[in-house]
Formats: structure tokens, sequence, C-alpha cells
């Protein structure tokens, strides 16, 4: 099974816990793969395929309100990441991205 929705900017241990706890629940409720998507999944739209929700404001929401979630990190842990990307959002929501990276390049150097 491929994961095409974790990017970059994800941080890969809870991503991977995510992902972990989700097939835990699928084996454990004998859940059926769905079929494989051979194609472009943005094309699917026109077909009644939602896309997945962007945005920190609308994606946190969801995150928080997500039983796997609550059971995959725990609650304090989740509470946590969702603090810190929400301060984030509100940082640096609206600056160019250029201006994060020179505000963020020596962030964590000594």
């Amino acid at each position: 099974m491929e994961i095409k929705t974790i990017d970059a900017a994800a941080n890969p241990y809870l991503a991977s816990a995510l992902v972990l706890e989700a097939a835990r629940i699928g084996i454990a409720e004998s859940m059926a793969l769905p079929d494989e998507v051979a194609r472009d999944p943005a094309a699917l739209a026109p077909h009644g395929v939602e896309r997945l929700p962007t945005g920190i404001p609308t994606l946190l929401p969801l995150l928080e309100a997500s039983p796997v979630a609550v059971r995959a990190l725990g609650p304090d842990i989740l509470s946590a990441f969702t603090a810190v990307r929400s301060r984030e959002h509100a940082t640096f929501g609206e600056e160019q991205l250029s201006r994060v990276c020179e505000r963020l390049r020596f962030a964590w150097t000594t």
C-alpha cells in the first residue's frame, strides 16, 4: 500500500503512528482496502471523489476530533502538536515563504 497524503512537512514519527493505528484498526475490523487509484486523484473530482481538506484552520479541528488520532498519539501529544501547528499558522500563515525561511533559517542553530 502506498501512502501519498504525507509530505515533507509532516513529522515522520507522528505520521507513522497514525498510519499504523489506521492499519491496526483496518485489520482488527477486517476492512477491505479500497480499489487502486491508477490515475491522478485530482482528476476524480468530477466523478464525486472529494479531495482531502487543506489549510491548518480546517485540518486541526478534524485531527483533534479523530478517535484514531487520539488513540494513536494520546491526548497529550495530540494537544501539543495541534497547539504548535496553530501557533505556527498564527505566526507565519500569511507570510511570504521567503520571509518565513529567512526568519527560521538559524532558529535551531547555535
